[in-house]
């Protein structure tokens, strides 16, 4: 099932000027992207318009989103209330970043069980989730009842991952999530997120700096180019190809 139908995305502020200039990027149901580009390039921008997180769309731009079968136009989504938006955030998206933004004055276990409290899942149920999941991160066996502010940044960062792959979402959006990592931990990290999608036909959109990630874990890599100072479409490489690191490489220095 195609989840966004990209044919012609423009971000903007205040439509004035132009961020970024995206044209045919189809995103599936079921499959890793791998957003890749140079610092400053867009890549934020781009995956905060596709959820909905920024009003950044140019009302020229044709970007659909898929909502319960049908397509929606993702500038017209805006003109509904924000507790509309609100809803298909919280139905349809999970997000995660570099910075936890966990919730301090909450046990980390509360901060991981919160998408499945939200969604009706019992405590006690969300618990024995929740602490299986703690056990397969390598997190210690008090983790559910301490205090966020007692964990360290690495315990965070994966206090975080499992807080955004536990719910119901149909597409996680990241951006840098293993940005603070150790590669070992994020290798792992990125394991279990690809059993999740392949497991639960789910979809993530994932920016990311590294390249050895992409080549092991994308279905897909979009590789974003700027050009006079807009970011614009590149090259969207599946996973026929066997030289991604290479051809990752070549075009970041090339553009």
């Amino acid at each position: 099932m195609i989840l966004y139908d990209i044919q012609n995305l423009r971000c903007s502020y205040d439509g004035s000027g132009e961020l970024i200039h995206i044209n045919n990027l189809v995103i599936e149901e079921g499959k890793i992207y791998f957003i890749l580009g140079k610092s400053g390039v867009g890549k934020s921008t781009l995956i905060e318009a596709l959820g909905l997180m920024n009003d950044t769309v140019h009302p020229d731009s044709d970007c659909k989103l898929n909502i319960e079968g049908t397509f929606h136009d993702l500038y017209t989504l805006w003109e509904y209330p924000s507790k509309v938006l609100a809803k298909i955030r919280e139905k349809y998206f999970s997000f995660l970043f570099q910075s936890p933004n966990l919730l301090d004055y909450y046990s980390a276990g509360e901060n991981m069980a919160f998408p499945l409290l939200m969604s009706g899942v019992s405590l006690i149920e969300s618990k024995d989730i929740i602490t299986k999941l703690i056990q397969e991160f390598e997190l210690p066996s008090d983790t559910f009842d301490k205090n966020v502010t007692h964990l360290s940044g690495g315990q965070r960062q994966r206090v975080a991952f499992i807080r955004a792959i536990v719910g119901n979402y149909k597409l996680l959006i990241a951006d840098e999530p293993t940005g603070n990592l150790d590669a070992e931990t994020g290798d792992k990290l990125f394991n279990t997120l690809q059993q999740n999608i392949v497991e639960t036909n789910k979809s993530a959109i994932i920016v990311s700096h590294d390249i050895a990630l992409a080549n092991k874990y994308a279905d897909f890599i979009y590789v974003i180019h700027e050009n006079e100072g807009i970011a614009n479409s590149g090259e969207l490489l599946d996973f026929t190809s066997h030289r991604w690191a290479q051809d990752v490489d070549k075009m970041l220095v090339a553009h």
